[in-house]
């Protein structure tokens, strides 16, 4: 799978990315496209938590930005999905702001608890 593609243009109406929680998804007629959608599936779900909480706490995406010691256009860009995240980027984004949604293993102690 070599596809590079926008998460956001997996939606109906791409500008709903990581806005709209009803958001609505291409259908897929490809297995490629099936994983392309699901990628952006996820990622748009951690985006709606991330965006939400950022305007509950009436805070920027500068300022996870900056939490993340990252680039605040580059993050922008990734919540609202014009760019793809990594797995890595939506646990940072729950960790930081204590989503579960974002990392929902995080909230399940089964799972810590996996060698005892």
């Amino acid at each position: 799978m070599t596809t590079t593609q926008a998460p956001s243009s997996r939606l109906r109406i791409p500008k709903q990315f990581g806005r709209r929680p009803d958001a609505t998804f291409l259908p897929s007629a490809t297995v490629e496209e099936e994983v392309l959608t699901e990628a952006a599936q996820v990622q748009h779900c951690a985006a709606v938590a991330v965006l939400d909480e950022l305007a509950q706490r009436d805070l920027q995406i500068s300022w996870l930005a900056a939490e993340l010691d990252e680039n605040s256009d580059h993050l922008r860009r990734k919540l609202h999905g014009q760019v793809s995240a990594s797995l890595r980027d939506l646990c940072a984004w729950g960790v930081v702001l204590g989503l579960s949604t974002v990392n929902p293993a995080s909230s399940n102690s089964n799972l810590a608890e996996v060698n005892s």
